[in-house]
């Protein structure tokens, strides 16, 4: 009877160890899919995020283009117009010859989107800059007038330009800059002004019409001065460099230089 018992105890135990092994790969598998099944979610997860932060890319691009394209936008023929003599005070020798003063003031103002409230008071204090600058706040040329832009107004990317032909100057506005231009006012012949003219003086082009084939300009000289026009070839011969100084100088020579300011 014992002897009986022995090989069948023997026989359950090592089925009963393979069902136990068995059971236990069973297990491991399921468990080794659950895991696999959470890898899996998580990727799925991983690559819907970078899908979406790839469709962001366009917008945020679309988002920079629109805000470029914005600066772009912005219209010359908006600069505030300020006349040379604000309060009508042609005695004051001061504002007779405030061209260059008024003309800074409207460009600057402008690219600074800043406000112009008081003319007068703001022009003085250009003034008194050129006074502690250049020891007067006379005439200023070019290059003077430019350095003006560049210490008073804090617009670095101004520069004094030469030209030879009315298509050069046609270019740089259509590259959307404002130009501010040195000039023997005589030679502009506006009605509006004192005859015969200024000899010295100086405005701001702010467009070009190619059907009246005209400059579109800010003339501080006159309170008529706001857009106001002058055909393409008058303009163009009046462009006249001149020196800084408390006296007009003869010029020797002509110089057409123009002061070109990028819209920032």
């Amino acid at each position: 009877m014992n002897k009986f018992w022995i090989p069948f105890l023997t026989l359950l135990s090592i089925i009963g160890f393979f069902f136990w092994v068995s059971y236990r790969e069973y297990r491991t598998d399921g468990e080794v899919s659950e895991v696999s099944q959470e890898e899996r979610v998580e990727e799925q997860q991983v690559e819907e995020k970078l899908a979406i932060e790839a469709d962001s890319i366009p917008a945020q691009q679309e988002s920079i283009s629109e805000a470029k394209e914005s600066a772009l936008e912005r219209n010359p023929l908006d600069v505030t117009f300020v006349v040379q003599a604000p309060e009508a005070t042609w005695e004051d020798e001061r504002f007779q010859n405030a061209c260059e003063e008024a003309s800074l003031l409207m460009v600057g103002s402008f690219l600074r989107d800043k406000k112009i409230v008081n003319p007068r008071q703001e022009m003085l204090a250009i003034m008194d800059f050129e006074d502690k600058k250049f020891g007067h706040s006379y005439d200023t040329s070019a290059v003077d007038t430019n350095t003006i832009l560049q210490e008073y107004f804090s617009i670095t990317t101004s520069r004094v330009e030469n030209v030879q032909s009315v298509k050069e100057i046609q270019e740089f506005l259509d590259k959307g800059e404002l130009l501010v231009i040195p000039t023997d006012g005589r030679m502009l012949k506006n009605p509006y002004f004192t005859a015969p003219g200024p000899e010295t003086h100086m405005l701001v082009v702010l467009g070009y019409d190619a059907k009246t084939k005209e400059f579109i300009v800010h003339d501080p000289g006159t309170k008529r001065g706001a857009l106001y026009r002058y055909s393409e070839r008058v303009l163009f011969d009046a462009i006249a460099d001149y020196a800084s100084g408390t006296k007009h100088k003869e010029r020797k020579s002509i110089e057409k230089k123009v002061i070109a300011v990028p819209f920032e």
